[in-house]
């Protein structure tokens, strides 16, 4: 219309009734958007004059130390129109109200995904993470960040240059500063409504008692929400490991555990899954083995990888860890190189798993207990009536626990003459002892049947050869050590 000579107005006057409307349409639509942006803008910009001029009207003086029980504490002087007050906290955020729409704000997503309820029973709990390394630091920056309202970190070691390329707080400038400290000052800026104590020390079993020393317990608070501990102790403290696990085992405190990311690759094989499903996996058939000691075999859900470990290039140090690498073949418990990455999604597949359970969200659940009781029970049963009739011995001392061990761990449900069969039980070795666990076999019931009609003084290794009898002996000699390790 333009390209005839017209001027915009001549050809605005000519035009079609129903353009005007379109073009009166999209102005009025313009003003609209730039009225709200501009709102938009001027509410943003109060915010942020309301909160610099509480910064410049607030002076905070703190000063640290570490008390008795080894948390720190904040002492923290403020001074606000010339009065000053003084208050020490356990938590390093400045204890003051927080608006909640900005709570509820951050927090929106997982509101709408776990609901309203599910969401207040995650701010109501208390999560305990003992290991603050490339695994746990993970986990608890998320856990934070998705709305766990009472968090407690225990570790005692501080930050070093090799963290850098795997902890969630370190920087070079928190170079040799603890590492709950250093996370606990990174949290505080994220989540400043997040009430977090630190430990600076080795977990014991008061600290797990208390979520704080001064005023409350954890188990005075357990109505007003769930208690959780998360392990991701590594190798290197295997033993406390163990024993923070069996504390609260027969506590009834419930307990998550990281397993050794070290020497996985593959973000896809990474799972939660209960300990007795756990295989291919060194540091996993270490503890789960520990555990039957003790008398755990189940109800510990762990976070590991199923795939095998690459080639291990792992550190060896002095001491009681290079005893056990040389005691048990191919079982590493030091520490092995680790992927960040890979380490981060232990943390996060750990922190997913434990905010479905705070939740109580009923689409998900673990994957069910594969441990055959049933095939326990038959075995265990089998075994009485052989050694009655073919030794004329009471009832073996072999409990259930006992006999899944020997049968899982020791010889993998295989038969040690046939390998995998579908008829599998135990048997004595050398028929002149007794069965036990440095005395005792898989077989099928065929080949045990047979076995246990051989003369007294027959040669094994003439009649089975050298192959059977050499790892028959391999794996007692290794069961053997490792009761010596760990006794």
């Amino acid at each position: 219309m333009w390209f005839d000579g017209l001027r915009p107005v001549q050809a605005l006057e000519r035009s079609s009734e129903r353009t005007k409307l379109t073009l009166t349409a999209v102005a009025a639509s313009a003003l609209t958007l730039m009225a709200v942006l501009g709102y938009q803008t001027a509410r943003r910009q109060a915010r942020s004059r309301h909160v610099k001029y509480n910064i410049q009207h607030e002076q905070q003086h703190v000063s640290q130390h570490i008390n008795a029980l080894g948390m720190i504490e904040t002492n923290t002087t403020c001074t606000t129109n010339n009065m000053s007050t003084t208050h020490t906290s356990t938590t390093t955020q400045q204890q003051k109200e927080h608006d909640p729409t900005l709570i509820e704000e951050q927090l929106a997503r997982n509101q709408a995904f776990l609901g309203a309820e599910g969401l207040a029973k995650i701010r109501q709990s208390h999560v305990v993470v003992v290991g603050l390394g490339s695994v746990g630091s993970w986990a608890a920056l998320m856990l934070a960040r998705s709305g766990v309202q009472h968090i407690r970190l225990i570790d005692p070691s501080v930050l070093v240059a090799k963290d850098l390329a795997c902890h969630a707080a370190a920087t070079p400038s928190t170079l040799g500063v603890p590492k709950v400290s250093a996370l606990q000052a990174t949290l505080s800026h994220i989540v400043p409504f997040v009430h977090i104590e630190s430990i600076i020390g080795e977990w014991q079993p008061r600290l797990l008692g208390m979520m704080d020393p001064i005023h409350t317990s954890m188990t005075d608070n357990k109505k007003d929400g769930k208690i959780m501990v998360v392990d991701c102790l590594g190798n290197n403290s295997m033993d406390a490991k163990l024993k923070l696990i069996e504390f609260c085992h027969s506590h009834r405190i419930q307990i998550v555990s990281a397993l050794d990311p070290g020497n996985k690759v593959d973000p896809t094989r990474i799972q939660i899954t209960d300990i007795s499903d756990s295989f291919d996996d060194p540091s996993a058939k270490v503890i789960r083995r520990r555990l039957k000691l003790m008398g755990i075999d189940r109800h510990l859900p762990v976070a590991y990888s199923s795939e095998k470990p690459m080639d291990p290039k792992f550190i060896k140090d002095q001491g009681i860890i290079t005893s056990i690498e040389e005691g048990i073949p191919n079982i590493h418990v030091r520490h092995s190189p680790v992927v960040g990455s890979i380490a981060a999604m232990y943390g996060m597949a750990l922190t997913t798993f434990i905010l479905l359970q705070l939740a109580d969200f009923p689409a998900y659940e673990l994957p069910p207990i594969k441990l055959r009781d049933k095939l326990y029970t038959r075995i265990h049963q089998e075994v009485n009536k052989r050694e009655r009739h073919y030794y004329h011995s009471p009832d073996t001392e072999l409990n259930l626990k006992q006999v899944e061990y020997i049968y899982e761990e020791i010889w993998h449900g295989k038969s040690v003459l046939s390998g995998p069969q579908e008829r599998i039980t135990l048997a004595r070795w050398d028929r002149t002892r007794p069965l036990g666990y440095l005395n005792t076999v898989c077989m099928s019931k065929e080949e045990a049947r047979a076995h246990d009609v051989l003369p007294i003084d027959t040669n094994l290794r003439q009649y089975y050869g050298d192959d059977v009898v050499d790892y028959v002996e391999k794996q007692l000699d290794e069961e053997a050590r490792f009761e010596k390790l760990f006794s």
